[in-house]
């Protein structure tokens, strides 16, 4: 041990090097495939090209879980041909990866070793990463926007603050989750001028659109949530049958409390798949409210107390994973909202020496199940066992557990309550 420590001391420049030249090359030739557009940015892109035209936003059931904003917002990017499109946005993906390492490194300062903290962070949180950047880099975006306006909280620049919490709420409603939180700790200010900014620009696409159309979309937007939330079923969500590759808690707890039925696409037809409890969908549903609930009763608890800047960022990395498990469609991309969570993590790691088995135990459930590496039978399996929600649920009760170690950041005097 004491060997490799010596040789990693006495290299640490030249594997700094390595280090920056494999995280160019993975970004640079990202940027490249970004000229032959596939993925979801093509949706987003048809999307902002329907909002232009004034074509039905939702006509084949595309982009329903979206609200108009997020048409209006790709508006601009549905001016230019898709090939040049998204490249252009991946800049602004690949900037958000910067901006987050900043904002980390601001809010969470670490005492020594920023580079070797930034690169173990996004080695973990490398799958969901370059699965965003994939498809443009949207969600790097929002959760860049999430914390820019914690930041700015911290900084006691409000309205900035909410402004930017605002816009991440238009343009997905789990972002509501924040909003709520700062209610919850009586934020009074930060909550209703980022609920006043997030309605404004909700309200917003109305002007192109007109008031007659707008309303229409947003009542289909509306009742389509609604309806998939509702479902008595929880094998079936806003998109229809939930698939496999959804990591939410309710389609996941849902696999394992339910046969779910041959042809259902949260199951993999393996040897290897294996049913679990056999409950009613009613019965799953019930339990699985109960669960959601002890499981939000628990996040409260834990995170009670008053609401500091130097708590800020275990409270709102918390809630970022929360809410990837709470949201009703959770995807491999969204997962970058577990970012500053795993920074927290590698900082216990790095400087206090703990949660060294639950970090390897993250990287194997994420890391080494990657397609890449066991191939697509092998880990569609795995994701029909929702591997990456046993890896979230680990993580989230990691910052439960250090909920109270506020202690370890720089003292800050608390935010005021006006």
């Amino acid at each position: 041990m004491n060997a490799a420590r010596a040789f990693l001391i006495a290299h640490e420049q030249r594997l700094r090097r390595v280090a920056l030249a494999i995280g160019f090359i993975i970004l640079a030739w990202q940027f490249i495939a970004a000229f032959r557009p596939r993925g979801d940015f093509l949706l987003h892109w048809e999307f902002g090209r329907r909002f232009l035209l004034h074509a039905p936003l939702y006509a084949n059931g595309m982009h329903v879980p979206y609200p108009p904003f997020w048409a209006m917002a790709h508006a601009p990017l549905a001016l230019l041909p898709v090939w040049v499109a998204k490249p252009a946005f991946y800049l602004i993906g690949a900037g958000s990866v910067l901006l987050m390492m900043w904002l980390l490194a601001a809010l969470a300062p670490v005492k020594s070793r920023l580079f070797w903290m930034h690169a173990l962070t996004l080695l973990l949180a490398s799958r969901f990463i370059m699965r965003d950047l994939a498809d443009g880099g949207q969600n790097l975006v929002l959760t860049a926007l999430v914390w820019t306006a914690i930041w700015l909280w911290t900084q006691k620049r409000i309205v900035p603050a909410s402004l930017a919490l605002g816009i991440a709420v238009a343009l997905k409603c789990t972002a509501l989750i924040f909003v709520g939180w700062f209610v919850w700790k009586r934020q009074w200010r930060m909550a209703f001028i980022s609920l006043a900014a997030a309605l404004a620009f909700s309200l917003a696409p109305a002007l192109w659109m007109g008031p007659g159309d707008y309303s229409r979309h947003i009542s289909e937007w509306g009742q389509t949530i609604l309806t998939g939330i509702s479902q008595a079923d929880p094998g079936i969500g806003v998109l229809g049958p939930e698939p496999f590759q959804n990591d939410s808690l309710r389609p996941t707890l849902a696999r394992f409390l339910m046969h779910l039925p041959q042809g259902h696409p949260g199951r993999y037809e393996s040897p290897w798949y294996s049913d679990f409890l056999n409950l009613t969908p009613r019965a799953a549903g019930i339990v699985i409210k109960i669960v959601t609930l002890l499981l939000g009763l628990t996040l409260l608890w834990r995170l009670r107390g008053k609401l500091t800047a130097q708590s800020a960022v275990w409270q709102f990395s918390a809630l970022g994973v929360f809410m990837l498990l709470l949201s009703p469609i959770t995807w491999g991309q969204h997962c970058v909202a577990a970012w500053p969570a795993l920074w927290l993590l590698t900082r216990e790691l790095v400087e206090n020496g703990r949660w060294k088995k639950c970090t390897l135990l993250f990287a194997i459930l994420t890391l080494l199940t990657n397609r890449e590496f066991l191939g697509k039978p092998l880990s569609y399996l795995l994701a029909s066992y929702h591997v990456t929600t046993l890896a979230l649920l680990v993580l989230l009760a990691i910052m439960l557990i250090d909920a109270r170690r506020a202690r370890h950041f720089p003292q800050e005097q608390e935010q005021d309550k006006a």
